[in-house]
C-alpha cells in the first residue's frame, strides 16, 4: 500500500505544480485538509491513523494528533516556525519533525522593507482615501539614513540589513547567539536589547517565539523606544503584547507599527484595526510565487527522504 501524506496548508502547490508532481512521481497517496476550516484539526485526527506523513502550514499539530498516529513517521513544516507543533510529543513517539529554513527568507525580507515604507509614508491611508474620493495629504518620514534596529540576526534579518543599505540606514542588531564578526561582515553593529530599541527609528522583529521571547515587547519596551519610532513585526505575533502596543500607538508613545503576524490568526475584533498609524497584513510574508515553490519542494523532499530512511534536508526533531 502506498504511504499516505496529509497536506494541511493553505498555499501548498498553489504557485507551482512541481511539489505535487514530486509526490506523484514517488507514488505516495495524498489526503488534503482544508487548513482554513475550524475543523482542520479534527480532519487530521480522522486521517492520521493511516498516514505516514503530514505536510503542515499553520494548523496546530497537537499531542492528541501525534498519539493517534501509529504509522506517522514525519511532520514536515511547510515553512520555518514550529511553535505550533508539539515537539516533545513527536520526540516521545519517534516522529521526525522537519522545516524549510531559507526557503522564504527573501520574501519575508522584502515584506519587512515594504512595511517600513508603508508605515513611514502612510501608503495604505492614501490608497484608502483616494478610493473613497478624497485627496488628503499625510506627512510622512523617510527611511534614508535612519537607524534600523534588528531583533534577531538570522537569515531574514541579514536580508533586511542588505536591503536597508540601499537606504543608507545605520543598522544595529540584538541577538545573544550572533557572532560579532558575522554581524560586522554584514555592516551591522551588535548591541544590547535596550540600546537597539532606545536608539532605532525602525525596530524590526526577526526572533523565534520561545518562552524567553514571548511578549518581549510590552509597556516598558514601548516607553524605551523613541516617540518617532516604528515597530515592524514579520516574525511571530506572540513576541508583542498587543494590548500594550495598542496603548503605545493610541497614546503617541511610538509613531506607528506594521504587523504581518498576530497572537491569534486570523485577526478578529482587534482594536489595532481602529488605528490609522498601524499597517496590517495577513501573515503573508512567505506568500510569493517563488517562496511557495521553494517551500513546497523542500517540504516534499524532507518527507520523501524520511520515508526512504534517509536524512532530511533540515531536521528539527
Amino acid at each position: 500500500m502506498a504511504p499516505r501524506v496529509i497536506i494541511a496548508s493553505r498555499s501548498f502547490g498553489s504557485a507551482s505544480p512541481k511539489p505535487l508532481q514530486l509526490l506523484e512521481a514517488a507514488g505516495v497517496e495524498t489526503a488534503w485538509v482544508d487548513a482554513n476550516s475550524p475543523s482542520a484539526q479534527d480532519e487530521i485526527l480522522q486521517l492520521v491513523p493511516q498516514s505516514s506523513a503530514i505536510i503542515v502550514g499553520l494548523v496546530p499539530i497537537t499531542e492528541k494528533i501525534i498519539e493517534h498516529a501509529p504509522q506517522l513517521r514525519v511532520i514536515s513544516m511547510y515553512g520555518v516556525g514550529v511553535n505550533h507543533i508539539d515537539l516533545e510529543a513527536a520526540r516521545r513517539k519517534g516522529v521526525v519533525v522537519t522545516n524549510c529554513p531559507g526557503s522564504n527568507d527573501q520574501a519575508v525580507a522584502d515584506l519587512a522593507m515594504g512595511l517600513m515604507l508603508a508605515a513611514a509614508r502612510s501608503i495604505p491611508l492614501f490608497d484608502r482615501d483616494i478610493r473613497a474620493g478624497y485627496w488628503n495629504k499625510y506627512l510622512g518620514g523617510e527611511l534614508w539614513q535612519k537607524k534600523l534596529g534588528l531583533i534577531g540576526f538570522g537569515n531574514i534579518a541579514k536580508g533586511v540589513a542588505h536591503r536597508a543599505k540601499g537606504f543608507a540606514m545605520e543598522i544595529s542588531a540584538y541577538d545573544p547567539y550572533a557572532s560579532a564578526e558575522v554581524a560586522q561582515a554584514h555592516g551591522v553593529a551588535l548591541q544590547s536589547f535596550e540600546e537597539v530599541i532606545a536608539n532605532s527609528d525602525f525596530v524590526s522583529l526577526h526572533a523565534p517565539l520561545t518562552d524567553e521571547t514571548r511578549c518581549m515587547f510590552g509597556p516598558d519596551q514601548f516607553k524605551t523606544m523613541k516617540p518617532t519610532a516604528y515597530l515592524i513585526n514579520t516574525a511571530r505575533g506572540g513576541l508583542v503584547d498587543e494590548g500594550a502596543l495598542y496603548t503605545a500607538l493610541s497614546s503617541g508613545e511610538i509613531a506607528g507599527a506594521a504587523l504581518d503576524v498576530f497572537v491569534e490568526e486570523p485577526l478578529k475584533d482587534s482594536r489595532l484595526g481602529e488605528l490609522d498609524n498601524v499597517v496590517l497584513t495577513a501573515h503573508t510574508g512567505t506568500h510569493t510565487k517563488e517562496a511557495i515553490e521553494r517551500m513546497g519542494m523542500m517540504a516534499v523532499e524532507n518527507v520523501l527522504r524520511v520515508l526512504r530512511g534517509e536524512t532530511p534536508i533540515n531536521r528539527v526533531v
